[in-house]
Parts: C-alpha cells; sequence; structure tokens
C-alpha cells in the first residue's frame, strides 16, 4: 500500500513521509483503547504528508488523489478519510468523521434498514463524500441455541452452554482460576482454554463438555445445543441506553453548515427517511451549539451595550446609532472571508465579535463626542459631527490601523500552523477596515437623523426671557 500510495506517478515525489496500515482487530486489549477497527474486516491506513512547503499538493488535493487510488486498487472496499490530530479528534467529539448522523431504533433490523436508507440519501447531496454505516449486521457468527427442557434433564443450564463455549473459544478470563505455587507462596491467575487446531468447526464445537454426570460421563454441548452458522451484528452502539447507529461521511469541496443543511432537507423530503428518528452528532452539533450560543452572547452584549449608554445618553435614540457600525462591519467580514475561499467558522464567529465589539467602541467615541458639543455647548449638529469625526479619527484610526497590521501575517496565512487562526483574522482584519472607513460616513449621517436636543439643555442654554426686563430694570 505504501508503495502504491508513494509512487511518483500516483503523487509527486516528496508529498507523503511514512504510511502505517493497521487491520483488523487488535490482539492487545489496550488496543482497543486507541483503535477505530472494530472486526478483522476493518483497517485504517495514517500517512503522514511532508511539509507544507515541501510539497506541491496541498492537504485537500492529496485526500482527493489518496480516495482515487484506493477506490481504484481496492474496488468494492468502502473508504472514509478524516484528518488526524488530538484537536480534530476533539472537534469531532471522539467520532471518526466529521460528518455524522445518528439514527435511533431499539429493533436491529430496522435500525439496519433505516441506516442504509439514510445513506443511500446522503450519497445524492452535492458535497458529501465517502459515507459508510458502521452498523454491519452480516459478519458471520456460530449461534448456539439451547434446548432448556433438554438441558434441564441433563442437569444443565443455558447459561452454562453459554459460559463453556466461552471458556472454549476465548478462556476463561471472567472467572481465572487461582493456582499457588507451594515453592514461594505466590498466587497466580490461570486462564485456559482449547486449542484453536483442534475446535475447528462447528461439530468439535458440539463435542465440548459442558459438565460431568454422577455416572462420570461428559455432558456434551451438542446433546441439547443446536450450533449453526448465523450472520449478526459487528457491533451494537448505544447512546444514553438507547440503540443507535452512526452513518459516518466527509464533505469535499462544500463547507460543513451547508451540507448538513442539504442533508437535513433531503432526508425530510425523501419518503423513506422523513419518518426516520435522526440527529447530527460531532462535529455539526458542536458547530450548531457554539453558533446558538456565541449568537445569544452577541445579542447580550448588544443589549448591554445599548442600556449603558442609553443610561448615560438620557436618550433612547442615540444608542442606535451607534449599532449601525455592526452592518458595516459584517460587510467587510463577509468580503475577506469569500475572497480567502474560507467559510463561516466557529473561528470566523470569534473574530465577527472582536470586530464588532472594537467597531462599536470606536462609535461610542464618535458619538459620544458628538453629543457632547450638540447637548452641552450647544454647538449645531452638522457642525457638532463633523468636529467630532476630526477630533475622534486619529484614536479610532490608530485603534484599528495596530490591530489590522498585527493580524495581516496570520490572515494571509504567512506563518506555518496559522491556518486554523486565518478565519479569525481575516473577519477582524475586514470587519475593522470596513468599519473605520463607512463609519465616518454612515454614523454622521445617522447622528443627524437620530440626534435632538434634550428639553433640559435647551432650556439651560436658552435665555429666561419672563426674568430679562425685571433684571434690567434692577440693574438702572
Amino acid at each position: 500500500m505504501s508503495s502504491q500510495i508513494g509512487r511518483e506517478a500516483e503523487l509527486p515525489a516528496g508529498t507523503v513521509k511514512m504510511v502505517v496500515a493497521n487491520v483488523g482487530m487488535p490482539q492487545n486489549a489496550r488496543s482497543l483503547l486507541v483503535s477505530p477497527n472494530v472486526a478483522p474486516n476493518t483497517g485504517f491506513l495514517r500517512v503522514q504528508f511532508s511539509d507544507a512547503e515541501d510539497r506541491k499538493l496541498s492537504q485537500t488535493e492529496i485526500a482527493v488523489k489518496t480516495r482515487e487510488i484506493l477506490t481504484r486498487e481496492f474496488p468494492g472496499v468502502e473508504v472514509l478519510q478524516y484528518p488526524g490530530g488530538l484537536v480534530a479528534s476533539v472537534f469531532a467529539n471522539g467520532y471518526t468523521a466529521p460528518f455524522v448522523v445518528e439514527v435511533h431504533n431499539d429493533n436491529m433490523a430496522e435500525l439496519d434498514e433505516e441506516a442504509r436508507a439514510v445513506a443511500q440519501v446522503a450519497r445524492t447531496v452535492p458535497g458529501i463524500r465517502d459515507v459508510r454505516e458502521s452498523l454491519q449486521t452480516n459478519y458471520p457468527e456460530i449461534h448456539v441455541d439451547t434446548n432448556r427442557e433438554e438441558a434441564g434433564f441433563v442437569g444443565s443450564t443455558e447459561r452454562a452452554a453459554a459460559q463453556t463455549t466461552l471458556d472454549a473459544t476465548l478462556g476463561n478470563v471472567n472467572e481465572p482460576g487461582v493456582w499457588i505455587d507451594e515453592k514461594n507462596g505466590q498466587s497466580y491467575y490461570v486462564v485456559t482454554f482449547y486449542d484453536g487446531d483442534q475446535v475447528t468447526d462447528m461439530k468439535a464445537l458440539g463435542a465440548l463438555p459442558i459438565r460431568v454426570n454422577p455416572e462420570g460421563k461428559s455432558v456434551l454441548l451438542g446433546a441439547y445445543g443446536n450450533v449453526r452458522r448465523a450472520l449478526g451484528a459487528v457491533a451494537v452502539e448505544r447512546s444514553h441506553l438507547a440503540r443507535v447507529a452512526h452513518v459516518l461521511m466527509q464533505t469535499e469541496g462544500r463547507d460543513l453548515g451547508s451540507s448538513a443543511a442539504a442533508l437535513e432537507a433531503a432526508l425530510k423530503k425523501d419518503r423513506r427517511t422523513r419518518n426516520i428518528d435522526f440527529q447530527f452528532v460531532g462535529q455539526v452539533r458542536l458547530m450548531r451549539d457554539t453558533f446558538s450560543g456565541l449568537g445569544l452572547a452577541l445579542g447580550l452584549a448588544v443589549m448591554v451595550v445599548f442600556m449603558i449608554m442609553a443610561s448615560q445618553f438620557k436618550s433612547l435614540r442615540l444608542p442606535f446609532v451607534m449599532l449601525f457600525t455592526i452592518p458595516v462591519s459584517l460587510t467587510g467580514i463577509v468580503l475577506a472571508l469569500m475572497a480567502a475561499g474560507q467559510g463561516f467558522s466557529i473561528t470566523a464567529l470569534m473574530g465577527i465579535l472582536m470586530a464588532i465589539g472594537i467597531a462599536v467602541s470606536n462609535g461610542i467615541l464618535l458619538v459620544d463626542d458628538a453629543n457632547r458639543r450638540f447637548n452641552h455647548e450647544g454647538v449645531d449638529k452638522v457642525d457638532a459631527i463633523v468636529a467630532a469625526a476630526r477630533s475622534r479619527f486619529v484614536p479610532i484610526a490608530m485603534t484599528s490601523l495596530a490591530t489590522v497590521i498585527g493580524l495581516i501575517p496570520t490572515a494571509m496565512g504567512l506563518e506555518r500552523g496559522s491556518e486554523a487562526n486565518q478565519p479569525l483574522a481575516l473577519a477582524v482584519v475586514g470587519g475593522l477596515t470596513s468599519s473605520t472607513v463607512l463609519s465616518l460616513f454612515l454614523v454622521p449621517v445617522m447622528f443627524l437623523f437620530f440626534a435632538k436636543r434634550s428639553t433640559a439643555e435647551a432650556e439651560s442654554s436658552a435665555p429666561h426671557g419672563p426674568l430679562a426686563p425685571a433684571e434690567t430694570r434692577a440693574i438702572v
């Protein structure tokens, strides 16, 4: 496999450093904790790429090429690609794919049928690749059907038959015997099992002794148990004690959010899946929960800022002027992400919160200065906002410029490892650039529209008409 993937005819030389193959079930029980293999017919390949500056293809291009190689060399084999690393595993909540649909049903046959239907619909959605079902119900098994009445006649039980079968094939790992060495007094656990070369077929399995009767004769498993071949599930998955099946998939050339929305609409529209109980887990659930949480946080932050500014300005109209910095920030954010080919992600949303926070604070500086000139000094509305824009332009520009210059290397992805934070930097750079430039035009216009001289300030700045003649007469 490594020779196929590493050949220059398949991938450019120097693209792959190492390929590690792991096929089948691990023999060590501890290895099961880190191995995604669930049966002898499953396996995985770990491919280590060379550094980005040392190869010609990007990670996405290598993934597409590798999928083509595996599909061509191993027809009929289901392939699921997923970026490795601890961060990706944490975001996926332990699932081996970034895009997972969880199907619920207590009936195993119906669950398998519903999972297959979801997989068939998923394969028709553009941008979804490597669709695979976690539930496998066609794994070869050997069943021992015990006749309880006949077992009772010979003094045995169904539990004894099951325990004997497990002890013969896997050993008495659950109830190991204890042997004490007479020389040193140490106790040792002893696990015994039949030689695998002796128990090779169902006939040999049926000849296993279950117990010894009072006459000293062995009671065989096949005496009251029907040993037969059948098909069964490789593993039964549960979530909150409910039986589930997972449909694992990957996205290609499309962001995770739009792919999930398209798949959800397709599942609800298709007659085969419209009544299926399913939900998204893994990265999709994390993304939606995070978006809703950050959206709520953004709404609360805007509300708190509005309340504080309303109490400071003693007006419900002026705080609306500052809120107009949000749409002009979003304009730059969307343009920056689109220009870089980035989607709307959790990292980008964090950058949006930062950009909006700085833009709103800049708007507060401008509106506060204009309101002070307009209400406290009695300056005309137009003159007040123009003078405020002139005096506050330098601190606003310096704040935004320092932030933008500091994040430009990350936004352009010039440093190794900065790709993860690139959406955040793009959102901040684009949002601050557009808000700094456009706010100097939009905020003054909105100030002229919303600003109104308060009654108390108007009375304090106006001449007291009825008292003027009396004061004049007193002076005279």
